[in-house]
């Protein structure tokens, strides 16, 4: 069945949805029609699949009574037509669906755990023309849906609880497992879908519920809204399978159908059929008629095929045998096409023929509705799936798991980078930006991303000079379906208020034929001499009055900038995609402060990619972005026929995908399915690593930049971290994203063994990793590693003075000092200034706090104290240490703090 689908709310969306199960038919859903009063059950078809029961029917409403119509084969009859009440477009049925997202206690789903989306066919022809949105959760740009009756696998009849305000609605989500509604497809009437009840034809319903890895279940309806009797050609709409077994080739399977909502008398019928001969070729050896109700015939099955791409069929009953009053399947039709590669067929009547397709009572003809079948999709190939093979994460922050979806990118590390699209890196689009690293700014590691005069149009390659390659930055492969958002922090400088300023987070979108459908873009832009001139946040839509009707107008629209406004100050942009509109949002501090709904989306129901651009205007300028998020991704997939394969995902330890992971490989199946039911898997294997990381900032005191080993103690002092620091200007300062044993953590020490004092800072946990609350400022002179600054020190001191003592490694190994505070590569006088700073002072980390007093003098013993001994009395004391002073003109001052001591 050919599918067109527009969304209009929440969902992840599909194609000529299949059954991963064999349906029920004429059932009764779990507990029982919770729904409104006097609603009897039964007469639903269902799919019970992972632990969730999903349910459709449809029912007569005018006159309101229990009557379903059910054909026993996931199809119903009624009449056409308007029904009564007082909307003139109130039909005479309305379907009615089912949720339960735990029907047999086996699944660990709520209703908040799951997206639900509903499809509504509004087209009355053969083909399937879609809206589709999310009908239980409870969306930003659509109404809420506190009708629903909601319950459990204890609700009885005609007592589900419905809503009265948002948070009551909310509430009863995260509560409950069934919801329940009776609609009208008239209830969701829009400028794309209108509802008319005298149109005659077939309309297809769907009920589809997703997690995180993808569809657990699937219900579809077939309902048929008809004037008189009629005869139908039916099948299913892509044939992937043979479905005929014993003659070579590959075939579809088309059925022949009377549908009697009258339930006039009938005792025959004739029907001419028309077909492709090109493409397809009647099997009549295996086509059959149906034993009953018509055994007779005078067309035999197997030379039904009367003439080129013509077929006749009849049939009536048995000599003497009453007439039939209600519907009935009258022929299974077989058809030999193309297999491998992709196809489309359709059967029709034929109404050229000298006799008319149609039924009758004791040889007296009734006027027939015709219904010709719908467009017949083959497809044998498997679609393709292509994961990031492996994706190794650090632990969280006292969990010993890691969330992987959604996907959070704090920047701790430099991002993966490519010039051409391979899962999990940031690819090149359309020009490489001049920088794109991890980098430290404002307090936190930041993802640094420089656009450079170097790379304007006057500078790049003759191939890239057009005004196209100004737009710089790297995409991301997203792959998330409606119903996800991307977001991202944006640092807005002062200079952002006068340079020539650019910054966008852009999604491409795709539609249901994986088409690309739409490029949302929010940014922020200062631009001298236009529009853009005062600066402010805008959005990028294909059409800014929002009105299709008078064509399209793309263009950027202002958002302008939010109450509180402040420049050096971090905004989130975030892109939420929901059925049939896109939500812009600018978040302060986590509150949106501006937003704007887009309903130009092009049909579309997937994010790619995103995009994180910033615009060169000849000038270098910096832009700064942090935590990049995506609510879900999945592996890029595509099929040789078009459509979007329905992805699903195992895990090894049989967890739900969205569940958090534990620390080691974590094997995750994913499986891409076809419209015809052709897969493919592909495993990706998570690991998560044993270790937490730290966010550390620390500071040399007294030092110029230098490359450093620093050892990282926490709190318990069961472990530590020794970690080369690149230390940049005066003080030396720099940044470090450590690695600890995951679990819980409240403190860090920090101290440079070689010659510094403990520092020591608490940590906040910031969900993926911690970051310290503080600057760790490491204090020199402790040269001997004993948490104190002493005449042990000096004694070190004195006997490298005008040396440069050599480096310990790292780890440290522990024996090679050095006193050389200001790493200029030789002990001198501005070491001597750190003893005088910092003399007697004493420094620990919770279990290595100083043991003893500071010792006076220190007696001579080895090669560097006897080396330190100026004055040769045996023992190294204050005396050396004026003699040093007067020998090198030092101030005096550390003498003069040395006799002070007590």
């Amino acid at each position: 069945m050919k599918t067109q689908i527009l969304t209009l709310a929440a969902a992840c969306v599909l194609a000529s949805p299949t059954f991963a199960a064999p349906p029920l038919y004429d059932q009764n859903v779990t507990p029982d029609a919770i729904f409104g009063s006097g609603n009897a059950n039964g007469a639903f078809t269902l799919d019970r699949s992972n632990g969730v029961e999903l349910g459709l029917r449809a029912k007569q409403r005018f006159p309101a009574a229990n009557i379903f119509n059910s054909n026993g084969d996931g199809t119903y009859t009624f009449k056409n037509g308007f029904g009564g009440g007082s909307d003139p477009l109130n039909p005479k049925w309305h379907f009615e669906w089912s949720v339960n997202s735990d029907w047999d206690t086996s699944s660990p789903y709520l209703l908040k755990n799951i997206t639900c989306e509903i499809g509504m066919d509004y087209d009355s022809g053969p083909d399937a023309f879609y809206e589709t949105f999310d009908l239980i959760a409870p969306p930003s740009v659509a109404p809420f849906y506190w009708d629903h009756s909601i319950g459990t696998n204890a609700t009885g009849n005609g007592l589900g609880d419905e809503a009265g305000s948002n948070a009551a609605y909310v509430a009863l989500l995260a509560g409950n497992n069934v919801a329940q509604n009776s609609w009208r497809p008239t209830f969701y009437d829009n400028y794309y879908f209108t509802f008319d009840p005298d149109d005659i034809g077939r309309y297809e319903y769907y009920l589809s519920a997703f997690d995180g890895a993808g569809r657990v279940a699937h219900s579809a309806i077939t309902i048929f809204a008809l004037d008189k009797v009629s005869l139908t050609i039916d099948g299913e709409g892509c044939q992937g399978v043979d479905q005929d077994l014993v003659t070579p080739g590959h075939q579809i399977k088309v059925t022949l159908n009377i549908r009697n909502p009258d339930s006039v008398s009938i005792t025959g019928y004739q029907a001419f059929l028309k077909f492709n001969s090109g493409t397809m070729t009647y099997v009549g050896a295996t086509s059959s008629y149906s034993a009953t109700p018509f055994p007779n015939h005078f067309q035999p099955i197997g030379g039904a095929n009367v003439d080129t791409g013509e077929i006749r069929l009849d049939g009536s009953v048995a000599p003497l045998a009453p007439a039939i009053t209600g519907g009935a399947h009258l022929a299974t039709l077989y058809f030999t096409v193309a297999s491998g590669g992709c196809g489309d067929h359709v059967v029709e009547f034929d109404t050229d023929e000298p006799f008319d397709s149609e039924v009758s009572n004791v040889g007296v003809p009734y006027a027939t509705t015709l219904l010709d079948s719908p467009t017949f999709g083959t497809d044998s190939t498997p679609p393709t799936i292509l994961v990031q093979p492996t994706l190794t994460v650090n632990a969280e922050p006292a969990l010993c798991s890691a969330d992987i979806f959604p996907q959070k990118f704090p920047f701790n590390l430099d991002p993966t980078l490519s010039a051409t699209q391979v899962p999990g890196t940031f690819y090149t689009d359309r020009y490489a930006p001049y920088l794109f690293e991890t980098e430290y700014f404002d307090g936190d590691f930041r993802l640094h991303h420089q656009v450079n005069a170097a790379d304007s149009a006057a500078n790049r390659p003759p191939a890239y000079s057009s005004a196209f390659y100004n737009t710089q930055g790297r995409k991301f492969d997203v792959n998330s379906g409606v119903g996800s958002s991307v977001s991202m922090d944006l640092y807005i400088g002062s200079d952002w208020a006068t340079d020539d300023r650019r910054a966008d987070l852009w999604l491409t979108t795709f539609d249901n034929n994986n088409l690309i459908s739409g490029y949302p873009i929010l940014g922020y832009a200062h631009i001298a001499g236009g529009p853009w001139a005062g600066g402010a946040f805008r959005i990028y839509t294909q059409d800014i009055d929002q009105n299709p009707g008078n064509g399209y107008t793309p263009d950027w629209i202002s958002l302008g900038l939010p109450g509180g406004f402040a420049y050096d100050k971090w905004y989130t942009l975030r892109i939420t995609l929901h059925g049939g509109a896109y939500l812009f949002e600018v978040l302060d501090n986590g509150t949106p402060v501006l937003s704007y709904v887009d309903g130009i989306t092009e049909g579309s129901v997937l994010i790619g990619n995103s995009i994180i651009q910033a615009y060169n205007f000849g000038s270098t300028y910096d832009v700064y972005w942090d935590n990049f998020q995506i609510a879900g991704q999945y592996p890029t997939t595509s099929d040789g026929c078009g459509g979007l394969p329905t992805v699903t995902a195992v895990r090894s330890d049989s967890q739900p995908l969205t569940s958090p992971y534990p620390v080691g490989n974590t094997t995750i199946t994913w499986t891409a399915t076809d419209d015809c039911g052709n897969e493919t898997t592909a495993n990706q294997v998570v690991t998560v690593l044993s270790t937490v990381l730290v966010n550390v900032t620390a500071q040399l005191q007294g030092s110029g930049p230098a490359t450093r080993c620093i050892r990282f103690v926490p709190n318990t002092c069961a472990s530590d971290e020794f970690v080369l620091v690149d230390f940049f200007g005066g003080p030396g300062t720099g940044a470090a994203s450590i690695e600890l044993p995951c679990g819980t953590w409240s403190s860090l020490c920090a101290k440079d063994e070689q010659h510094t004092q403990w520092a020591t800072t608490t940590l906040i946990n910031m969900g993926t990793h911690y970051e310290a609350s503080s600057l760790l400022v490491l204090k020199a002179g402790d040269t001997d590693n004993d948490g104190d600054v002493d005449i042990n020190d000096v004694t070190l001191f004195l006997a490298q003075y005008g040396t440069s003592p050599a480096s310990g490694g790292c780890p440290w190994d522990g024996t090679t000092r050095s006193a050389d505070f200001n790493n200029d590569n030789i002990v001198g006088t501005d070491d001597y200034s750190a003893f005088t700073a910092n003399w007697l002072t004493t420094s620990g980390c919770m279990c290595t706090m100083p043991s003893e007093a500071p010792a006076r003098f220190v007696r001579v013993h080895d090669a560097t104290s006897a080396k330190a001994d100026l004055d040769g009395n045996g023992r190294v004391d204050v005396r050396d240490v004026e003699l040093l002073e007067r020998r090198h003109g030092l101030s005096g001052q550390l003498s003069r703090r040395m006799r002070e001591q007590k």
